[in-house]
């Protein structure tokens, strides 16, 4: 059996300070992506006399922080104040410009939630990427892949439908799995829960409902695996 040796990076905590932890991740060279906000995002669920109310955790506009470790030093990128959102990701996009992602829109919305920074904090551009995004991932040729929540996939509209797309470097969106998993005969995508960027060519994932592991090579079919030992938070196989 093979073994994985584990090492500490950082303490988060102590790296965002009285900021909130939003996001992290990793960039196209393994380089770990920390993303936070000077608010508290999300919702909180509080249930009383059998009611349940939903209630923001922060009012008003917010600010983003990107910490972003490269050849061991930590760079820092304060974005300038938006709109708040519950939802956040961001990924390194090419040389020196930052992607970041508003992963939740308002039902049948079509406004730009996908975002290019310069490296000063400048939004350079904009465009659409559907609601409901689960993952976000960049390669190092600054191809952007999005996979999709339940949310999108069955019950969305547009290019969630298609669990799994690839947004060229302008956020024209070039691959749907929707596609791809019609002309192969294979299951879509329910739900996106895993996804693996590995390279400029290859990208393996799983999703549900029969969680298959997919390995992609130039968007097409590499390989399936019908019977993994994979299933979902809460289900058994």
């Amino acid at each position: 059996m093979r073994t994985v040796q584990l090492s500490s990076i950082c303490s988060v905590s102590d790296l965002v300070q009285d900021w909130h932890l939003v996001h992290v991740s990793v960039g196209p060279q393994a380089d770990p992506v920390i993303l936070c906000s000077d608010k508290p995002l999300g919702y909180d669920f509080i249930e009383s006399a059998g009611k349940v109310e939903v209630r923001q955790r922060s009012e008003g506009p917010i600010r983003l922080r990107v910490h972003h470790l490269v050849n061991g030093r930590w760079n820092i990128l304060t974005l300038p104040e938006r709109e708040r959102a519950p939802h956040f990701m961001a990924q390194p996009f090419g040389v020196a410009e930052w992607l970041v992602v508003c992963t939740r829109l308002p039902r049948g919305s079509t406004e730009n939630n996908a975002e290019i920074y310069a490296s000063d904090g400048r939004l350079v551009r904009s465009f659409h990427a559907s609601d409901a995004i689960s993952h976000v991932q960049v390669t190092d040729s600054g191809d952007i892949w999005m996979g999709y929540l339940d949310e999108g996939a069955i019950t969305g509209r547009g290019l969630a439908r298609s669990g799994l797309v690839r947004f060229n470097l302008d956020g024209v969106p070039v691959f749907r799995y929707s596609d791809l998993a019609r002309r192969s005969h294979i299951s879509l995508i329910d739900h996106c829960y895993a996804l693996n960027v590995a390279s400029d060519t290859t990208v393996w994932l799983t999703y549900y409902g029969d969680f298959p592991l997919v390995r992609l090579e130039t968007q097409q079919l590499h390989s399936i695996w019908q019977e993994c030992p994979l299933a979902g938070r809460g289900q058994s196989r």
